[in-house]
């Protein structure tokens, strides 16, 4: 009623106008909502990988060790965090120790 006596027709076009805005802004809602969280998750997971590389690294170097007894101490080490804090060693990660024989530096 309030639109008739600028544009001189009915207000049935707002309902629909304000039925599509609603629309919109409810997807961008669920839309900024699914990204956060799957952002959300990234980051704890990039977190784990990163407490695990450092829990296998205390292991790292060993002089009591040969290098193939620390690498292998290492991943025990990683493993033992891993599973102690809920990440799955069997299906959401690969362990591997790179190792750095050069002395030069």
């Amino acid at each position: 009623m309030l639109a008739r006596p600028f544009t001189g027709r009915s207000g049935g076009q707002m309902v629909v106008a304000f039925a599509l805005m609603v629309g919109v802004i409810g997807f961008a809602g669920v839309l900024a909502l699914d990204v956060g969280l799957k952002l959300s998750d990234r980051r704890d997971a990039q977190g784990d990988a990163d407490a695990i590389a450092l829990a296998g690294a205390l292991e790292l170097p060993r002089d009591d060790l040969s290098n193939a007894d620390a690498a292998a101490l290492a991943i025990v080490s990683a493993r033992l965090w891993a599973v102690a804090n809920g990440v799955d060693p069997d299906t959401e990660l690969t362990l591997t120790v790179l190792w750095n024989n050069d002395d030069s530096s």
